[in-house]
C-alpha cells in the first residue's frame, strides 16, 4: 500500500512541477502540490512511525526533509514569489518520497519520550527545511545575477532584491531554528564520542558559524549577490555534511548508528 502511495504522490509532484510561471503558485500548481504532500504524509506516518518509536534511516530522513521543503514551498509559495523554485523543490520531493520506502541505512526505530529528543527532532527538521529552500533559492539568485551580467533575458524570476529578500528571511528563521537543534542536541547527548555524534556535531557547529557569518556580513557590511550565495552554498554543504553525509558513512560504510 505504501509503495502504490508513493507512485501517486511522485506523479503528483511531477504534475504540481511542471510550472515555468513567474510569481507566486497557481492555483493549478497548489492543488496538485497539496495533493502530492497529502499522500507523502501517509507515506511518511507508515514508514517513519514504527513501534511507539521514529525510524529515521538515511532514506527516510531525506524523505522527511524533502516533504517539509515542499510543504514550506506551499505555505509560503502561495503568496511569495517562488514559484521559479518550484520544479527544483518538487522534483527534490519526488526524489524524498522514492528514497523514503528504500532500506538505506539503519531502520531501527528511536524512543523520542525525551522532551529535549522531540525538540531536537522538530528542530532540526525544520532547519533543514528552511535552509534547502534558501540553498535552492541561492542557486536561482546566482543563476539570475549571471544571466544578468550576460545580457540574458529573466522575465521568469523576481526583481534581484526581492529574491535576496526571500533569501535572507530563509536563512534568518533556519539559523534560529539551527540555532534550537544545536543547543537541544547537546543537551539531550550525554557522551559525543561514544554516541558516535562528534563528526556531525562539528559539521552543524561549523554550518552554523557560516551562516552566522552571513547574517552578520549582511547586517553590518550589506552583503548581498556572490557573496550571499557563496555563503549560503558553503553553510550549506557543511549542514549536508553534519546529517546525510555523516549518516552515510556510519551506517552504509561503518554499519553503526547513532545513538
Amino acid at each position: 500500500m505504501t509503495a502504490l502511495l508513493t507512485v501517486f504522490a511522485v506523479i503528483a509532484y511531477a504534475v504540481a512541477g511542471m510550472t515555468r510561471a513567474p510569481g507566486p503558485l497557481r492555483p493549478r500548481t497548489l492543488a496538485a502540490a497539496s495533493l502530492a504532500l497529502a499522500l507523502h504524509t501517509l507515506c511518511l506516518v507508515a514508514s517513519t512511525w514504527v513501534d511507539g518509536g521514529l525510524q529515521l534511516s538515511l532514506g527516510a530522513a531525506w524523505s522527511l526533509v524533502a516533504w517539509q521543503s515542499a510543504l514550506l514551498l506551499v505555505l509560503i509559495g502561495w503568496r511569495e514569489p517562488l514559484a521559479p523554485l518550484a520544479p527544483a523543490v518538487l522534483g527534490f520531493a519526488a526524489l524524498g518520497a522514492i528514497l523514503g520506502v528504500l532500506p538505506l541505512g539503519d531502520s531501527r526505530a528511536v524512543a523520542i519520550g525525551h522532551p529535549g529528543v522531540v525538540l531536537h527532532v522538530l528542530s532540526s527538521v525544520l532547519a533543514y527545511g528552511l535552509l534547502t529552500l534558501a540553498m535552492l533559492q541561492a542557486v536561482a539568485l546566482g543563476i539570475q545575477e549571471h544571466r544578468l551580467r550576460n545580457g540574458a533575458d529573466v522575465d521568469q524570476l523576481p526583481p534581484l532584491r526581492t529574491m535576496e529578500r526571500l533569501l535572507f528571511m530563509l536563512i534568518a528563521v533556519g539559523f534560529v531554528l539551527l540555532s534550537l537543534s544545536l543547543g537541544s542536541g547537546l543537551l539531550a547527548t550525554d557522551d559525543l564520542f561514544a554516541q558516535h555524534l562528534a563528526h556531525k556535531t562539528v559539521f552543524t557547529l561549523a554550518a552554523w558559524l557560516v551562516f552566522a557569518a552571513l547574517l552578520l556580513g549582511r547586517w553590518w557590511r550589506g552583503w548581498r549577490g556572490r557573496a550571499a550565495v557563496g555563503w549560503t552554498l558553503g553553510g550549506y554543504a557543511s549542514l549536508a555534511l553534519a546529517y546525510f553525509g555523516a549518516k552515510w558513512v556510519l551506517e552504509m560504510l561503518l554499519g553503526q548508528s547513532w545513538s
